[in-house]
């Protein structure tokens, strides 16, 4: 239908009327399949290991954040002259290092492990 509906624009356009398109279909040549060890003895575990270095800091934050309700370290630095701002830059930046320290080293250690042929 496509190589019907090209043909016709084709003809109308060019004014030709031998004009035409032949549509056809020709084999794509692809690298052999390489069978990988890896996948197996990841299995469904790497999940596991790419989900639980990310927990780490959140339990940390958790803990930060009970420990200073507790402490009222917040309210002791407020008196002592500590603005929100910077309260909240500094404890956003910290867990953004942590963060991208951590991507980091899961990309590193995925890539000479698991992603070897990519």
């Amino acid at each position: 239908m496509q190589t019907w509906v090209d043909n016709h624009i084709l003809k109308q356009e060019t004014g030709d009327s031998t004009a035409s398109i032949f549509a056809s279909a020709t084999p794509m040549r692809v690298e052999n399949y390489i069978s990988d060890i890896t996948i197996l003895l990841w299995g469904g575990a790497g999940s596991t290991f790419i989900f639980m270095p990310l927990i780490i800091p959140f339990v940390n934050l958790v803990n930060f954040l009970l420990l200073e309700k507790e402490l009222k370290i917040k309210e002791a630095m407020k008196i002592m002259g500590l603005t929100d701002a910077a309260y909240f830059i500094v404890f956003l930046l910290q867990y953004f290092f942590v963060f991208i320290m951590l991507s980091l080293l899961l990309c590193l250690i995925m890539k000479v492990s698991l992603l070897k042929k990519s």
